[in-house]
């Protein structure tokens, strides 16, 4: 793995310091992917807790699936959980509707999401028309044993 001077400096920070200021996303992403790799737990903790402090709508999946990558389970954990309560704006971000089919039918299966209400899922008409012709058109894909 290949380190920029500005990740390797962070990590010495880190591992002198035991601290270090994370300014953006990108930043935790990178330290995740490195600190894995050195077997640096807590600076993986470290930068998994502040993408979890800054998970929104149009991140949540791409976080979740990092989290998945890295075996980042208080990740994983934040980010399944800010997914399913506000599945029903997540489902019309652009990371939720590139999923994969078989990602789509295991989110949208869950017995976790939370819908406030039935009109809330009738106001969303055109996400779930756009849902469904995505899975619909992805199901070809899928392979029933």
């Amino acid at each position: 793995m290949h380190f920029t001077q500005s990740q390797m400096a962070d990590i010495l920070e880190f591992i002198y310091t035991g601290s270090l200021q994370i300014s953006n996303l990108q930043k935790a992403e990178d330290l995740i992917t490195a600190a894995d790799y050195l077997f640096l737990e807590r600076l993986k903790f470290f930068a998994q807790k502040f993408i979890a402090q800054n998970l929104s709508t149009a991140n949540c999946i791409s976080h979740y699936y990092l989290a998945e990558k890295f075996n980042s389970e208080e990740l994983i954990n934040s980010s399944r959980k800010f997914i399913h309560l506000n599945f029903s704006t997540v489902a019309e971000s652009e990371e939720f509707l590139n999923l994969p089919s078989d990602e789509v039918a295991k989110w949208i299966s869950s017995d976790h999401i939370v819908i406030s209400e039935e009109e809330d899922v009738s106001r969303k008409e055109p996400a779930r028309c756009e849902i469904r012709r995505t899975f619909s058109s992805r199901t070809t894909d899928l392979h029933v044993a």
